[in-house]
């Protein structure tokens, strides 16, 4: 005797949500940043809106080395260890834009010989340490916004 309908294939596993989804594949970062527009909570009231990420370090990003893209805008960084993005070598773009750095170091961007967009608008840049600057290649594209004196 024959069934009346097909038996169904079984379903494929579901896609993986952790920050390592599988051995060929690689690691995934993602930082929430604030909305655009500032949000005012009311009186008694604490609001947290995310990851406002104040200070990037070396060892914030050792273990992603495959890493091509990287958007930290619109956090409240004001602060970036020398030689932070060190790890990052397949890095192509990244976003710093609308955060607090004042001060540009000598060794901020070491590391990143694969860089070819830096979005650094809307920071309050006051300082450039000698050898600070970053000094894009033609093929490279570097949004700094206004400076402020």
């Amino acid at each position: 005797m024959k069934p009346s309908t097909q038996p169904r294939a079984p379903r494929p596993p579901p896609t993986p949500r952790g920050l390592y989804p599988g051995p060929n594949q690689p690691p995934v970062a993602a930082y929430q940043t604030r909305p655009p527009i500032p949000i005012i909570c009311p009186t008694g009231c604490s609001c947290s809106f995310g990851n406002l990420i104040q200070k990037i370090y070396r060892s914030d990003f050792w273990n992603f080395s495959s890493l091509d893209l990287l958007h930290l805008g619109n956090n409240r960084i004001s602060y970036v260890q020398d030689g932070a993005f060190i790890n990052l070598p397949n890095l192509k773009s990244l976003y710093l834009n609308g955060n607090d750095i004042e001060r540009l170091t000598p060794g901020m961007f070491r590391g990143l010989q694969s860089l070819h967009y830096l979005y650094f608008e809307y920071n309050l840049i006051r300082e450039i340490q000698p050898q600070g600057q970053v000094s894009p290649s033609p093929s490279q594209q570097l949004h700094t916004g206004k400076w402020k004196r």
